[in-house]
């Protein structure tokens, strides 16, 4: 059986930009509750953790920095896995206190709370429509797969062929298929439509995890044996075996891609037991990566969907993230971490960076109001600049790098020198909170997008508001000036991208997009390249 102990929750030495930390905490820092599991939200832009007591919290914190953005409460006991919804607002946790919840992943309120009869749930995984949830959990006769309507909120059917707990399940992503692990040595396949388990799957050992490969072609499974098992999902038969050093391995994962697969474990009641995170190659078989760090039993590991790096959540006390550049060499995240002396580190999320155009520096906004200059070199902070009341949201280095433009929350831009770290000019007009800001190529202007929906044109020298550019019927999350100034692109929540002359204010042409993601010009000034829900989209617009 899985036995969890209370741990506290730790950051990598790559989350360290934020906060000031004690001597003796030098790679760590650690949080008051510990954590059953963790993973990224669908843009890797954040990751979530599920805790353990005295408050079974859920918590959000920023990928980049590390940064805690949100702690979630409600849940009495462990919270074993709490994942993302696809549109990245909204969060599901499952507990072994029998409930299943839904969050609003920036207010941290709750919005529904579903109750299973389980004695508790280990797992649960939405269809990629979002239509059906399948959760997990149970001993002896209350060992289940319970199949939710999640839309309604109701339970559709209880599978209960296993005949021990049900520690995770999978839904093909064609939606038609189930599969399950157990205790029982066996993983079952069922048809979704009907319940009926459609084969049985034999193994040697308890089986902890379970998952379908993207294509739904194939299965992977672990568990007590510590062997990664890769199944045909069709006909059941072995098609590979990755094999670990140690005795049980409690979860696996296959990369968004299918190419590679991940396995971490551990038992903490045997002295000689390994930790080790394993990542291998499923074409070659190839280890891509072996990460030593973790001293406990590690519940959890979750691929990032944007870059070749995995996160992992332990019972020695923490949360680490792993990254590799080339097959066959492992290490752990080895970032630059600017922090500075003592005090001058951020306090808070770090929101905007930009680099000087000389490359030598680089300013950072954060949500604790203040611009900080770092020497690229030597990580150190040159400079503190304070004055928004609010929390900055863009900054922006002016082309000759002498000044830096920053928007923030209090609606005020403000322009500031450099070299002295004076605040020359405040410039006000928005009646929400600055979105972006953005220096034109020759620096005499400033465009500046808003929540109030409204673009607004800044004469630079004397802080003047020249145009106003209305169209966007919600949100300005994004401006960006092209390479020759003409034009100005701005990307908004009303899922549309305008092309403006940057003279005249005139719309010049609207292209459907998507959201709040960031937009950039190509140097030829011919093509804007913006993210989309599925991928990065390249728009021609000399047509």
């Amino acid at each position: 059986m899985r036995k969890k102990q209370p741990i506290r929750y730790e950051r990598l030495q790559a989350y360290r930009a934020a906060e000031e930390v004690e001597p003796e905490s030098e790679d760590f820092l650690e949080d008051e509750t510990g954590l059953c599991c963790a993973f990224f939200s669908p843009d890797g832009k954040r990751f979530v953790t599920g805790g353990m007591e005295p408050d079974f919290p859920i918590r959000v914190r920023e990928s980049a920095t590390g940064a805690f953005l949100k702690t979630l409460l409600g849940h009495t006991s462990y919270v074993d896995v709490v994942r993302y919804r696809k549109d990245g607002r909204t969060l599901v946790s499952g507990s072994w206190d029998g409930t299943l919840r839904e969050w609003d992943a920036e207010t941290g309120k709750e919005l529904s709370r579903s109750i299973d009869r389980t004695p508790f749930i280990t797992h649960w995984v939405l269809s990629q429509d979002e239509k059906y949830l399948v959760s997990t959990g149970g001993y002896g006769k209350y060992a289940t797969i319970r199949l939710w309507d999640w839309r309604r909120k109701k339970i559709l059917r209880v599978l209960h062929e296993h005949k021990a707990c049900v520690w995770m399940a999978d839904i093909s992503p064609d939606g038609t298929r189930i599969v399950s692990a157990s205790e029982d040595k066996t993983l079952k396949i069922w048809n979704r439509a009907t319940g009926k388990c459609l084969n049985t799957i034999f193994t040697d050992a308890p089986q902890f995890s379970v998952q379908f490969s993207s294509d739904g072609q194939k299965l992977i499974s672990a568990g007590m044996d510590g062997v990664v098992r890769v199944w045909n999902a069709t006909d059941g038969k072995l098609i590979q075996e990755f094999s670990s050093t140690g005795d049980v391995l409690w979860h696996t994962a296959f990369s968004p891609d299918g190419t590679l697969v991940a396995a971490v474990g551990g038992n903490r009641e045997d002295e000689n037991a390994d930790y080790t995170v394993y990542v291998w190659d499923v074409k070659t078989q190839e280890s891509v990566l072996q990460g030593v760090g973790h001293s406990l039993s590690v519940w959890t590991v979750d691929f990032s969907p944007d870059r070749p790096t995995v996160l992992t959540a332990s019972s020695d006390h923490t949360a680490r993230i792993w990254e590799w550049k080339a097959r066959k060499t492992a290490r752990t995240s080895q970032v630059r971490v600017l922090r500075g002396g003592e005090g001058e580190g951020h306090r808070s999320s770090i929101t905007s960076v930009c680099y000087s155009p000389d490359g030598k520096t680089l300013a950072s906004g954060s949500e604790d109001q203040t611009i900080r200059i770092w020497n690229v070199r030597t990580g150190e902070c040159l400079k503190v600049l304070s004055g928004h009341g609010r929390s900055v949201t863009s900054v922006c280095y002016s082309p000759d790098g002498k000044k830096i433009a920053s928007g923030s929350r209090d609606t005020s831009i403000r322009i500031w020198d450099v070299t002295t770290g004076e605040c020359l000019k405040t410039l006000s007009g928005h009646v929400d909170g600055i979105t972006s800001v953005c220096y034109s190529p020759d620096g005499k202007t400033i465009a500046s997008g808003s929540w109030d929906g409204r673009i607004r044109i800044w004469n630079a020298r004397t802080g003047k508001c020249q145009k106003r550019l209305e169209g966007h019927e919600t949100e300005v999350y994004c401006v960006c000036y092209s390479p020759d100034g003409k034009t100005l692109a701005s990307r908004s929540e009303d899922k549309t991208i305008r092309i403006w002359d940057a003279t005249t204010g005139a719309c010049l042409k609207t292209l459907e997009g998507y959201g709040s993601t960031p937009i950039c010009y190509s140097p030829d000034g011919k093509t804007l390249a913006t993210g989309g829900e599925n991928g990065i989209y390249l728009w021609n617009l000399s047509e």
